[in-house]
């Protein structure tokens, strides 16, 4: 049997936690919004493709905060071979469309036909001064920038 001094502490919390909720105030940082959607011939709105709509692999998901010392993809194998490795070059730019930087990334990964994998690697930002315009936006001043990723090579397994 529960002591109805707890009972009552916990009937309060309950009702204290509630409150703002109930009282019409706002309980997210930001208003949600619903994602656009996506017509049959149109890719998702993160994704980031290559020159070629027929292109092996698809690039979605990029992020890289203002701190963070690592970059992450997700790639899309479209081929109908499993791959190894993935290379691809990725260019930063800057809000006015001037090119901040550019290189050639190469991973090894295990990547079957038709699936996605994620795939982290070293930031280019190590002075950690700029973010990806499509994240979040940083509390202190920081340059953002955005990125084009092209895929010169794809190493199908053996």
């Amino acid at each position: 049997m529960i002591p109805f001094k707890k009972l009552l502490t916990a009937t309060a919390t309950a009702a204290a936690l509630a409150a703002p909720a109930a009282a019409g105030q706002r309980t997210t940082v930001r208003p949600l919004r619903p994602a656009p959607s996506a017509g049959a011939d149109t890719a998702a709105p993160d994704t980031i493709q290559g020159a070629a709509a027929d292109s092996l692999l698809i690039f979605s998901g990029y992020e890289k905060t203002l701190r963070s010392s690592k970059e992450t993809l997700f790639v899309t194998n479209r081929g109908t071979r499993s791959l190894c490795t993935v290379i691809f070059t990725i260019t930063y730019y800057d809000a006015a469309g001037r090119q901040l930087h550019s290189r050639t990334v190469s991973r090894h990964t295990d990547l079957p036909a038709g699936e996605t994998r994620r795939l982290d690697f070293a930031a280019w930002d190590t002075q950690h001064t700029t973010y990806f315009s499509g994240g979040p936006r940083p509390r202190v001043s920081a340059i953002p920038y955005t990125i084009k990723v092209s895929s010169p090579k794809a190493v199908a397994e053996q």
